[in-house]
């Protein structure tokens, strides 16, 4: 047994919502959370840029002696996974837009893979694709940073991404939409704007994808891999950011009490 926290890391507060699912795989362990918030967002920055901000967070993570690593960011997974493996002496996993899971659970019909610019150009999203059996009812939708910063400002208004969602989601109007993955952790928190949108301009009503709830599978199953498991802590969160917290921290407790209904 290891009572060292997990780390989590996000280029901003999106992974709260992939910690939401790992806390309820995970109970007992203890987390530190770091939000790279006087960095991120990280969507839409070169590949190199990302590389060095995420390798900059592990080094960060690894002073705080935690015994596990999960990039909750989707744009930091496709872009330094590896590098963050090879540097790190823990085991370090990731997350990935859930287009492989949504198309096994949807027979028929469009998916739409809502993900940052960045994630989209990877060769590791790439290689994703390359699972998929029927790759043309899979759409990529790279989405500007926007969403993202508005999400961090705390907007939930109903209304409030309709602009973006317009630009991003006009090609697809009238399509019979299944599904729709959510492949940014930010996204989750804007499912309701984005369900609303997609019932005005889409046939039906889509399911929403992400991969939280296999981000969360695989770090519990490398933790007890590893001999890391501990099933005496309190399931306590510690957050610290590379911005400002008295901004951040409160609107991250937030987003950490929301309930997300996601596959």
């Amino acid at each position: 047994m290891d009572k060292r926290p997990v780390g989590v890391l996000d280029s901003g507060l999106g992974g709260a919502s992939t910690l939401i699912e790992v806390l309820k795989a995970l109970p007992r362990e203890n987390y530190i959370y770091y939000s790279d918030c006087g960095n991120g967002p990280y969507g839409s920055r070169s590949t190199q840029e990302i590389q060095a901000l995420a390798q900059n967070c592990g080094r960060v993570m690894l002073s705080r002696d935690v015994k596990a690593l999960l990039v909750a960011c989707n744009t930091a997974t496709s872009s330094a996974l590896h590098l963050l493996r090879q540097a790190l002496p823990m085991p370090v996993v990731g997350i990935e837009p859930a287009i492989c899971r949504a198309e096994a659970k949807l027979p028929a019909g469009h998916i739409l893979a809502m993900a940052t610019e960045a994630t989209v150009r990877q060769e590791r999203y790439r290689a994703l694709r390359g699972e998929l059996k029927e790759p043309a009812r899979v759409h990529d939708v790279p989405c500007p940073k926007a969403f993202v910063e508005r999400i961090e400002l705390g907007i939930f208004d109903m209304d409030g991404y309709d602009d973006l969602l317009l630009t991003v989601l006009r090609p697809y109007e009238g399509l019979d939409v299944r599904g729709i993955v959510l492949g940014c952790t930010h996204y989750p928190f804007i499912q309701k704007q984005i369900a609303r949108y997609a019932r005005a301009h889409f046939q039906g009503a889509p399911r929403f994808f992400d991969g939280s709830k296999l981000a969360a599978q695989r770090l519990k199953a490398s933790l007890r891999r590893h001999g890391l498991f501990n099933g005496d802590g309190n399931g306590g969160v510690s957050f610290f950011t590379s911005g400002r917290p008295e901004k951040t921290e409160p609107l991250f407790r937030f987003l950490l009490q929301q309930k997300l209904e996601l596959e």
